[in-house]
């Protein structure tokens, strides 16, 4: 975790969470130089929750061979299980405003169809209302803004999400929770926070699974594991593997006007 200098007597014990390794920000001085902005303060840590995983396989870019002119081979191939997932995020949330750090992995064909396994990140963030909330993502030019309602993600029979949600970009995956919280059964902790899941098989070889924190905090009903299996083959769509409630995070993350740099 990130500490900070120059909080309040009362946070200063506890760690505060901020940005992951690789990603980074402006410092005070350089973000608001005192000649020019001399009334800045820094935003104190706000409480909220932190979650961080990973789910999907690579996909493919398209590539040509250099020699050929041919469409190099798309077909799938089998990778090793030290390859990296297709996504990474990190999700911080405070006071209905959230921050989704994502990477996405893919591969990609140099001009001889040799493949290699390359990364792009991304900034978004949200603001959550009782029934909806409005995206917004980093465009080169500013932050383009998309407006959903909840109702838009789940399922008329059941009033809620369902399993299985592998067309779901992730920040939907982290807003749009779970309803239903206590018709499941008690799942494992993620940390300290407690899980609930519910679970299906249609054999002979397909079934699938979901779960979501179960805890008080703000992170209450977001889904933490979601999958299904189709024909013995699991296709993950939502691993969170660490998740944090009522924890300090560094209140510079919510200042929309501070660019968050990405890693290179």
């Amino acid at each position: 975790m990130l500490a900070l200098a120059g909080i309040a007597p009362s946070a200063s014990a506890q760690a505060v969470r901020g940005l992951p390794a690789g990603w980074t920000m402006p410092d005070d001085a350089t973000f608001a130089p005192s000649d020019k902005r001399w009334r800045y303060v820094a935003p104190e840590p706000r409480r909220g929750a932190y979650l961080h995983g990973s789910s999907g396989d690579l996909e493919r870019e398209s590539g040509i061979d250099k020699a050929s002119g041919l469409k190099c081979d798309d077909s799938p191939t089998i990778r090793g299980a030290a390859d990296p997932p297709g996504e990474e995020y990190w999700y911080f949330e405070s006071d209905k405003e959230a921050v989704l750090l994502l990477k996405t992995n893919h591969i990609r064909f140099d001009d001889k169809c040799s493949e290699s396994v390359v990364a792009t990140y991304t900034v978004e963030r949200a603001t959550i209302r009782r029934d909806g909330f409005t995206r917004f993502i980093e465009t080169g030019a500013g932050w383009r803004a998309e407006t959903h309602r909840f109702a838009e993600y789940r399922r008329d029979d059941i009033n809620d999400i369902g399993i299985g949600n592998g067309g779901w970009e992730p920040m939907i995956r982290f807003l749009v929770r779970k309803r239903r919280l206590d018709d499941s059964d008690v799942g494992d902790k993620i940390g300290k926070v407690q899980t609930h899941c519910v679970m299906y098989a249609s054999p002979p070889d397909a079934g699938g699974g979901q779960c979501w924190s179960a805890g008080p905090g703000q992170s209450r009903g977001i889904v933490t594991s979601d999958y299904e299996i189709v024909a013995g083959s699991p296709y993950i769509f939502q691993e969170v593997t660490e998740l944090e409630d009522d924890v300090l995070l560094d209140g510079r993350l919510f200042e929309w006007d501070r660019p968050i740099r990405k890693p290179s």
